[in-house]
């Protein structure tokens, strides 16, 4: 019985170095690594102090154009979200400066073709176009845009050409909706038509929900628009 009882001793005493041999250092490498948290959309102060409160250095390397993330926000960060590093690891941030904004080239008494190439070539491809029937332009001639030329815009913004068209006595409604009321204002101004009643609806603030004529039907200079304009 002896021999047994110290067997099982010696057997517990070989399980017990074998565990703090190998085991220890694995429990300390643990206790020194830290998993990196996901930081993208955080704004960069935010996410200094996120990483600093878990040992971790941050460090802004690069910062890049976005249309999907604001300005002073983390895009993307190395090492990624889930990894463990040990603590005192600097992580690499990319921070975003925003969308591109470029300025709005002259196409002012350009024809509809001209100006199309020149704002493609200035990489502006988002674009609408709308017809205002007018004797003081021949047709197909711009006669503005919004924004105006020499304003700065988004590069994936979208820009409204007004081109102009015979004036006739009576031409097809404009579509108003999904502009805002200043784009409207200036639209039914070019059209000689006049703003009659607003209503309000669940919806993008000051957006255009419905209107009435609706576009494509005839209306002639001096009819009256009815809206329905979006607040919160």
């Amino acid at each position: 019985m002896k021999w047994k009882f110290a067997l099982g001793l010696f057997g517990l005493f070989v399980l017990g170095f074998l565990i703090f041999f190998f085991g220890m250092p694995l429990l300390v490498r643990l206790g020194r690594e830290v998993e990196v948290p996901n930081l993208e959309n955080l704004l960069v102060d935010d996410a200094l102090d996120l990483l600093r409160s878990l040992n971790l250095k941050g460090v802004v390397k690069d910062s890049v154009y976005s249309s999907k993330i604001e300005k002073g926000r983390v895009v993307s960060h190395t090492p990624e979200p889930g990894r463990r590093v040990k603590m005192g690891r600097r992580i690499y941030l990319t921070v975003s400066k925003g969308a591109e904004r470029i300025e709005v080239p002259k196409v002012k008494g350009l024809t509809l073709e001209e100006a199309e190439k020149l704002l493609e070539e200035a990489g502006i491809i988002n674009r609408l176009v709308i017809k205002v029937p007018t004797k003081e332009y021949e047709p197909g001639i711009v006669i503005e845009t919004s924004p105006a030329e020499g304003e700065l815009m988004e590069k994936t913004g979208k820009i409204r050409i007004y081109v102009s068209e015979e004036a006739k006595e009576s031409f097809l409604m404009p579509n108003l909706i999904g502009l805002s009321m200043e784009e409207v204002k200036r639209i039914l101004e070019k059209y000689e038509l006049v703003l009659g009643e607003i209503k309000y609806a669940e919806g993008p603030p000051g957006m255009v929900l419905l209107q009435s004529p609706m576009a494509g039907v005839e209306v002639t200079y001096g009819d009256t628009v009815s809206l329905v304009v979006g607040e919160k």
